[in-house]
């Protein structure tokens, strides 16, 4: 008997296993889905956070943002641990929005470093020679 057939006090049971319900080429139910992003994101989270705090950066303000950045993020990936497990749909949009963000910073980046590989003596290309800024927009932009 199928899932959808089965009905409990005259109500049918939700089809958990419904194609309408898969994702990654109908391989795996969204709820598993979502818990494999989520612990990719802590990973890159953890690995950042252990970045920025043990390596040897000069400017201290980048480091601080970099640190309150990743805090953020591990904030939003806890959210979505407990939306997952409790069920509780409203916690999955503080990560929704934090990769969003992620992702328009990411492409205002790579846009801003094209116009520095085009014209080096602008803004751009100047921030880039003095910070270094190369090691801490890779562990950024590869989230």
């Amino acid at each position: 008997m199928k899932n959808s057939d089965h009905t409990d006090r005259g109500v049918a049971a939700f089809p958990h296993y419904h194609p309408r319900y898969k994702c990654c080429c109908d391989t795996v139910h969204v709820k598993q889905g979502t818990l494999m992003i989520g612990i990719v994101s802590a990973i890159f989270a953890l690995f950042g956070l252990f970045q920025a705090l043990f390596s040897s950066s000069e400017n201290l303000k980048w480091t601080i943002l970099e640190v309150l950045y990743l805090a953020i993020e591990g904030i939003c990936t806890a959210l979505l641990f407990v939306a997952i497990f409790k069920d509780k749909k409203m916690l999955l949009i503080p990560f929704f929005l934090n990769q969003l963000v992620s992702a328009l910073l990411c492409a205002m980046l790579t846009l801003l470093f094209i116009w520095a590989l085009i014209d080096s003596d602008n803004f751009v290309g100047e921030i880039i020679k003095v910070n270094n800024l190369s090691v801490s927009i890779t562990v950024l932009c590869a989230r």
